[in-house]
């Protein structure tokens, strides 16, 4: 068995460790570990992190395992926030001897790329940015298409899906965004399951699936929900990568005119796990040139810190 510092906090609901990570533990031993610490009777969560100070301790490097792939995840921006608040709150700096040349902007090294969290307004209410350039190149280099899944229009973005929830109901106008029913609940699993087998030809058994519409409650954009994997109820009501596919697929669909060059989307989000939208607000900034995003960072406004301490991993 192993011993870890670790950090639990989530991003509205999107539930989060943060494990210091000494440069003995091997890849298979991470996700054995994480799938372990993520499911009950453990402290449970979506994602975990395996922190580390590399690059002569100026920057932290992060494997991240996520509860329903069983496997590592190129990225996960709910993790990023969370740590760029235990940055601001806690001492993890000094657990994982992280010693940054910019106190104020830390270089988070991830499968998909380094990203970079900016921690230098903490008192604002959206006080802690990441950027999510390596994710923006992923979905390009993979592609993005309009594509239709049995009369449900939907776009296919990098390796996952997003739909818009207008689209939706009018192919099943009984479903029920605003409360899950078992229809609803039905219809959703069936059509990511097509986009898995036909589209993907089950290259994946998973797949980030934000749900979104233009009908948003309070002073947001849209609203959005992420059903990832309602079979064994992976359902995260925010998600900062899955922000990120939501407004390239609102892109690609003409939600911005011609000539636009720079866009702050605010997406209601955080509420139940059976509600699209919430209270909270995740913000994309885009820039954007000739109908192509360029540069892309988000925040939230709703992170929390829930409980520091030790554990032990392994049999």
């Amino acid at each position: 068995m192993q011993k870890f510092n670790f950090i639990k906090g989530h991003m509205s609901g999107n539930e989060i460790l943060l494990l210091a990570e000494k440069g003995n533990t091997t890849e298979k031993e991470m996700v054995e570990y994480g799938v372990q610490i993520l499911n009950r009777p453990h402290l449970g969560g979506h994602q975990i992190g395996f922190l580390e100070a590399v690059d002569n301790c100026r920057k932290i490097r992060a494997k991240i395992v996520d509860v329903t792939e069983e496997d590592f995840l190129p990225m996960c921006g709910g993790l990023t926030q969370v740590l760029g608040h235990a940055l601001i709150q806690t001492q993890i700096d000094q657990t994982l001897d992280y010693r940054p040349e910019d106190a104020g902007k830390t270089p988070l090294v991830t499968d998909s790329g380094t990203v970079f969290i900016s921690t230098k307004n903490p008192d604002q209410e959206f006080n802690v940015w990441t950027t999510l350039h390596p994710v923006l190149k992923s979905i390009y280099k993979k592609g993005i298409e309009q594509i239709n899944l049995s009369g449900v229009r939907a776009v296919k973005v990098g390796d996952n899906l997003a739909i818009n929830g207008s689209d939706l109901k009018e192919k099943y106008p009984s479903i029920k965004l605003e409360k899950f029913d078992d229809h609803t609940r039905s219809v959703i699993v069936d059509i990511q399951n097509l986009f898995l087998e036909d589209i993907l030809e089950g290259r994946r058994e998973v797949c980030t699936l934000p749900i979104y519409d233009l009908n948003p409650a309070r002073n947001g954009d849209a609203r959005v929900i992420f059903p990832n994997h309602l079979p064994t109820e992976h359902v995260e009501p925010a998600c900062g990568t899955g922000s990120l596919l939501t407004a390239v697929a609102m892109i690609e669909e003409g939600f911005v005119s011609d000539g636009t060059d720079k866009i702050d989307i605010k997406f209601e989000s955080g509420g139940s796990a059976t509600s699209i939208g919430g209270p909270d607000i995740t913000r994309i900034k885009l820039s954007i040139s000739n109908g192509k995003i360029k540069t892309a960072t988000f925040s939230h406004n709703f992170v929390r810190l829930l409980a520091e301490g030790e554990l032990w991993a392994g049999n």
